[in-house]
């Protein structure tokens, strides 16, 4: 089966001498979470509606992997933050479904517009100026803390 989800994150750097090198943790929590809830809605077996990175095997080809899922998805959910901005790679992976959905919607924005669901993970700085983030936004209408805090700590 297709993904119905592709989670595009910045990966966090490990905490020098922390007990807790899983930097990503709440990522990992928030796959989970949207798994479980995708899953319900679908009627499908958790393990087999999302797919994130973390989920290639040690060994697997990592590149083929990305792309192909990338290429099967039907949604895709970044998790906007600062480092999704700065990092290329996933600002290449924005880029790669993005293309693929001007392909399969071509002069439809709006039906594009709904394979493409942003998350607000931790503010921006000056996330006010950025377009994409818009739709980020929107996502969490009438829960204050998200706007300000992102949902990466506003427990959405």
């Amino acid at each position: 089966m297709s993904p119905a989800f592709f989670l595009s994150y910045a990966h966090s750097a490990p905490l020098p001498d922390s007990d807790r090198p899983d930097t990503d943790r709440w990522v990992r929590q928030c796959f989970e979470d949207l798994s479980r809830e995708v899953a319900v809605l679908l009627g499908e077996p958790e393990q087999d509606v999302g797919f994130a990175d973390y989920l290639a095997a040690p060994g697997a080809d990592g590149k083929a992997l990305l792309a192909e899922n990338l290429g099967l998805a039907d949604v895709f959910v970044p998790l906007y933050s600062p480092g999704y901005f700065n990092k290329p790679w996933p600002m290449r992976e924005r880029a790669i479904f993005l293309r693929r959905l001007e392909t399969a919607f071509p002069g439809r924005p709006e039906q594009a517009g709904a394979h493409l669901v942003p998350v607000l993970w931790i503010p921006l700085p000056g996330w006010d100026r950025r377009p994409e983030l818009a739709a980020a936004l929107s996502l969490g209408d009438g829960v204050p803390a998200y706007a300000q805090n992102g949902c990466a700590r506003c427990a959405c």
